[in-house]
C-alpha cells in the first residue's frame, strides 16, 4: 500500500509529459490493486475539493484499466483513513491533458495494433512480413507503445498456462528483435520498445527448463542497452555488461561455440566502450574477451569474424594503457593487417575502411621504425579509407579528412610548403561535414589544427595567414573551454598565446595564457597523483611566465603579481595536501571516508575524459554503435553527473576539516588581499619569482601602487641552478668547504639580487620584511644577506612567508 501510494503522489507531483516514464520505472507496481488504489485516492481528493486532480487521477486509472484488461467500474478498494489527504493541489492543466496524453490515437488503436502485429509475428516473423505493418504504423511507435507492451504483457502472460505464455513470449520476443533493427520513425522509441518487450518475457523464458530463449534475451538486452539512445549512457552500458555476463552463465565453448564467441566479442566491446570503473582495467578486459572470442572465431573456420574481432583488437591495443606503449601499437598493426588478409575492399568495404583508419591511426603514433616511413604509410591508409567513406556515403566519417590533414601536416618528406597547403585543404573539407552542431569536438579540433596550419603556412600573405588562424583558434575554443575540454583548451590557448606574443600583441596574450591557466588548474585538480601533478606543471610552467613578462610589458604590475602569487599559492597548497608536506597527519576516519570518495569520483571522471579521446574506430558488432558525437554527449553528461556529487563530498569535507578542503581546492588571492597583509607603512612585501631569463622583485607597500624590480639575466639556468651548485651541492659533497665559502656566496647572492640598488630606490624608511621567495630561494637566510654598508634592515625584520 505504501509503495502504490508513493508512486500515485509522484505521478500527481511530477512534470506534465513525465508520467510514462515514471509508470514504466515502476512497472512491477502496475497492476489490477494498483489502479483500485488510484480510484480511491481519486475520491478522496475529490472530498476535499481538489477536483482537477481527482479527475487526472480517475481518466489515468481508467486507462490502466483498459490496458490491463479489468473493469473500470470496479469499486475502489478500501484505503487507510488520511492516506492521500495531503497530497498537494495540482494545476488544472494538469487535469486538462488527459492521462496519458492519447490525442489522434486511441490507447484502443495501440491495443489493437499490439495484438495484430504480434499474430502476424506467431506467424510469419520475417521483416519483410513485418516491416510493412510498422511502416503504416509509425504513429503508433512511440513511447506510449512501449509502456502499454510493458503494462499489458506482465499481466497477460501472468494468466495464461505455461505453453501458451511461452508461445506468447516467443512472440514478444521476435518482435522485439524486428522493433530494435527497424529504421523507420524514431529510433530511440524504437529501441525502447525493443527493451520493453525483452524485459517483459525474461520471467516468462526463466522458467523454462531449456533456457535457450533466455540466454538470447539477455544477449539481446545487452545488444539493446549499448545502443540505446535514451537514458544515462553510463548506466547503460553497465547494464549491458550485465546482461552479456548473465548470457555466457548458460554459454559453454563446447556447446554454443558461435554464440558464446559472439558474446565474448560483444562484451569486450562493451568493455571498450564503457564509462564506469577503471579505464586500463576496462581495456584489459576487453582484450580478454577479444581473444576469448578468437578461440572459437579461426580463420579458417569463421574468416568474417575472425577479421572484425582483429579488427576489434587492433582498436583496443592502439588505445592500451597498461603495457609498453611501443609494443602495444605494433600489437595494433600487427592485428589490422591479420584482418586486412581476409577483409578486402571488394567483399567488406565498410570493414576494410575501419581497417584502413585504425592502421593509419597507429601509424602516426607508432613509436619504432622510421618516423618519415609511417606518416607515408598512414597518409596511404587514411587516402584508403576515404575511398569507402565518403561524404555522401559515410558524412560521420569525414572526419577521417582531419586525421589526413594532420598526417600531412606532420609530414617529413616532400615540400614543406605543398604539405601545409595540402593540410588545409583536408582539413577545410572535413569542416564540409563536421559542422560545430553536428560534431562539436570534432569541429572544434579541426578548428585548432587550422589555426596551427595557418601559423606555420609559408605560402600566401603572412599578415593574412595570422589572422586566419587566429580567427580559427577562437572558434575551436568555442567549444573547448576550461570546464569541459580542459587538456584541448590548454593546447588551444597556448597556441593562440604563443602566436599572441611572437606578434607582440600582449593583450591578446594575456587573454589565451589566461584562459591556458584555467585550464591547467582544472586538470591538476582532476588529477590525485603528486607525480602527474608535476609533469602538468613542468609542461604548463612557461604560461605562467609569459603571462607575468607579457602583463609587466603593458605596464600592469599588479596583474603580475596577482598571477606570480596564483600560481605560488596553487602549488604550495598541493605539496600540503600530499603526503610529500604531510606524513603522517592524523586524519578522522570520517575524513579518511570522503577523502577515498573524493579520489574515486575523480579517477572516474580522470578514466572518462580519457575515453572520450578514443580515435581508433573498432569494427561492427552485431548491432551497430551509436554516433561519436552521442556517445561524446553521454560521457559529458555523466562527467558533469560526477562533479556534482565530487562537489556534494567537498562540501561534507568542508564541514569536518575546513583547512583540508581549502588544501584540495584553491582560492587564488587579489592584490587587495596581498596588501591586507601589511600592517603598517614600515613594512614591505617583497615577492621574487624566477622565469627562463630574469628573476622579478615585486615590491608592496601598505596603500601604494606596486612596483618591480628585474635582475637582468638572472634566470633559472644563470641563477636558480647556480644556487643549487653551490649552495645545496657543495653543503652534501663538501660540507667543510661549503662552511669557509658561506660569507663569499652571500655576498655574490646579495650582488646577483642587487640588494644595494633594491634597498635604495624602494626600501628607504623600511623596518619590516616580508619576503615570498622562489625555488631555492626559499632556503636562503635573507637576514644574513650584506647590504655593503647601508643599515636599512634591522636584524629583527626578515619574515619570510
Amino acid at each position: 500500500m505504501t509503495a502504490y501510494i508513493n508512486l500515485i503522489k509522484s505521478l500527481l507531483n511530477c512534470p506534465n509529459g513525465e508520467e510514462l516514464s515514471l509508470l514504466q520505472a515502476n512497472a512491477e507496481l502496475v497492476d489490477q490493486e494498483f489502479v483500485q488504489v488510484m480510484k480511491s485516492v481519486a475520491a478522496q481528493m475529490a472530498e476535499a475539493g481538489n477536483e482537477n486532480s481527482a479527475k487526472w487521477l480517475l481518466a489515468l486509472a481508467a486507462e490502466l484499466a483498459e490496458i490491463l484488461g479489468i473493469s473500470s467500474t470496479s469499486p475502489p478498494a478500501p484505503l487507510l483513513q488520511g492516506e492521500g489527504r495531503n497530497t498537494p493541489p495540482l494545476p488544472s492543466s494538469k487535469g486538462e491533458l488527459g492521462g496519458l496524453g492519447y490525442t489522434s490515437v486511441t490507447l484502443q488503436d495501440y491495443l489493437n495494433f499490439l495484438i495484430s502485429v504480434l499474430q502476424i509475428v506467431e506467424d510469419d516473423n520475417r521483416p519483410q512480413s513485418i516491416y510493412p505493418l510498422l511502416q503504416n504504423n509509425l504513429n503508433k511507435l512511440d513511447d506510449k507503445l512501449a509502456h502499454i507492451l510493458t503494462v499489458w504483457a506482465k499481466e497477460t502472460l501472468a494468466k495464461l498456462e505455461p505453453e501458451v505464455a511461452e508461445s506468447l513470449a516467443e512472440a514478444i520476443l521476435s518482435f522485439s528483435n524486428l522493433m530494435g533493427q527497424f529504421t523507420l520513425g524514431n529510433i530511440a522509441s524504437n529501441k525502447e520498445i525493443a527493451i520493453a518487450g525483452y524485459q517483459a518475457v525474461v520471467p516468462i523464458f526463466s522458467q523454462s527448463d531449456f533456457p535457450k530463449d533466455w540466454v538470447m534475451t539477455q544477449n539481446n538486452l545487452a545488444n539493446a542497452y549499448c545502443d540505446r539512445i535514451r537514458g544515462n549512457r553510463a548506466d547503460n552500458l553497465e547494464k549491458a555488461i550485465t546482461h552479456y555476463h548473465n548470457a555466457l552463465r548458460f554459454l559453454s565453448q563446447s556447446d554454443f561455440r558461435q554464440d558464446w564467441a559472439a558474446t565474448q566479442n560483444n562484451l569486450a566491446a562493451a568493455y571498450f566502450d564503457r564509462i564506469r570503473g577503471d579505464r586500463a582495467e576496462n581495456l584489459e578486459k576487453a582484450i580478454t574477451h577479444y581473444h576469448n572470442a578468437l578461440l572459437v572465431r579461426t580463420q579458417s573456420d569463421f574468416p568474417q569474424y575472425w577479421a572484425m574481432t582483429q579488427n576489434n583488437l587492433a582498436a583496443t591495443y592502439s588505445q592500451r594503457i597498461g603495457g609498453d606503449r611501443a609494443e602495444n601499437l605494433e600489437a595494433a598493426i600487427a592485428h589490422c593487417h591479420n584482418a586486412l588478409l581476409v577483409c578486402t575492399q571488394s567483399d567488406s568495404p565498410q570493414q576494410w575502411a575501419n581497417t584502413q583508419n585504425n592502421l593509419a591511426i597507429a601509424y602516426c603514433k607508432r613509436i619504432h621504425g622510421d618516423r618519415a616511413e609511417n606518416l607515408e604509410a598512414a597518409i596511404a591508409h587514411f587516402n584508403n579509407t576515404l575511398l569507402v567513406y565518403t561524404q555522401s556515403d559515410f558524412p560521420q566519417y569525414w572526419a577521417t579528412k582531419t586525421n589526413l590533414g594532420n598526417a600531412y601536416s606532420d609530414r617529413i618528406r616532400g615540400d614543406r610548403a605543398e604539405n601545409l597547403e595540402a593540410a588545409i585543404a583536408h582539413y577545410d573539407n572535413a569542416l564540409l561535414v563536421c559542422t560545430q552542431s553536428d560534431f562539436p569536438q570534432q569541429w572544434a579540433m579541426t578548428q585548432n589544427n587550422l589555426g596551427n596550419a595557418y601559423s606555420y603556412r609559408i605560402g600566401g600573405d603572412r599578415a593574412e595567414n595570422l589572422e586566419a588562424a587566429i580567427a580559427h583558434y577562437h572558434n575551436a575554443l568555442l567549444v573547448y573551454t576550461p570546464n569541459r575540454f580542459p587538456i584541448e583548451c590548454f593546447q588551444t590557448s597556448q597556441n593562440l598565446g604563443n602566436l599572441a606574443w611572437n606578434t607582440q600583441d600582449f593583450k591578446l596574450a594575456i587573454q589565451s595564457y589566461q584562459l591556458a591557466i584555467q585550464a591547467v588548474e582544472q586538470s591538476r585538480n582532476w588529477v590525485i597523483d603528486e607525480e602527474r601533478r608535476q609533469e602538468i606543471l613542468t609542461e604548463s610552467i612557461y604560461v605562467y611566465e609569459r603571462i607575468i613578462q607579457a602583463y609587466l610589458n603593458i605596464g600592469e604590475i599588479g596583474k603580475a603579481l596577482e598571477s606570480t602569487e596564483r600560481f605560488r599559492c596553487q602549488r604550495l597548497v598541493e605539496l600540503m595536501a600530499s603526503d610529500v608536506l604531510n606524513p603522517g597527519g592524523e586524519i578522522t576516519p570520517e575524513v579518511q571516508a570522503l577523502l577515498i570518495d573524493y579520489e574515486e569520483l575523480q579517477q572516474q571522471i580522470n578514466s572518462l575524459r580519457f575515453n572520450s579521446q578514443t580515435e581508433a574506430t573498432p569494427a561492427l558488432t552485431k548491432s551497430r554503435r551509436l554516433p561519436d558525437e552521442q556517445v561524446l554527449a553521454a560521457i559529458q553528461s555523466e562527467i558533469q553527473k560526477l562533479e556534482e556529487q565530487k562537489q556534494q563530498v567537498w562540501k561534507q569535507l568542508r564541514r569536518y576539516d575546513p583547512v583540508l578542503a581549502g588544501q584540495i581546492q584553491v582560492e587564488h588571492l587579489k592584490l587587495n588581499q596581498i596588501q591586507e597583509l601589511i600592517e603598517n607603512d614600515t613594512t614591505a612585501l617583497l615577492s621574487l619569482y624566477t622565469t627562463g631569463d630574469d628573476t622579478h622583485i615585486f615590491i608592496l607597500l601598505k596603500d601604494q601602487s606596486p612596483q618591480v624590480y628585474t635582475c637582468k639575466g638572472q634566470g633559472i639556468e644563470t641563477f636558480q641552478n647556480w644556487i643549487a651548485k653551490n649552495w645545496f651541492d657543495s653543503y652534501i659533497g663538501a660540507n667543510a668547504e661549503w662552511r669557509e665559502n658561506i660569507e663569499t656566496f652571500l655576498q655574490e647572492l646579495a650582488q646577483r639580487l642587487q640588494l644595494k640598488d633594491l634597498i635604495s630606490q624602494y626600501l628607504i624608511g623600511i623596518e619590516e620584511l616580508i619576503i615570498v621567495p622562489h625555488l631555492r630561494l626559499h632556503q636562503m637566510p635573507f637576514a644574513a644577506l650584506p647590504i655593503d654598508g647601508i643599515e636599512t634592515f634591522p636584524r629583527k625584520g626578515a619574515r619570510r612567508q
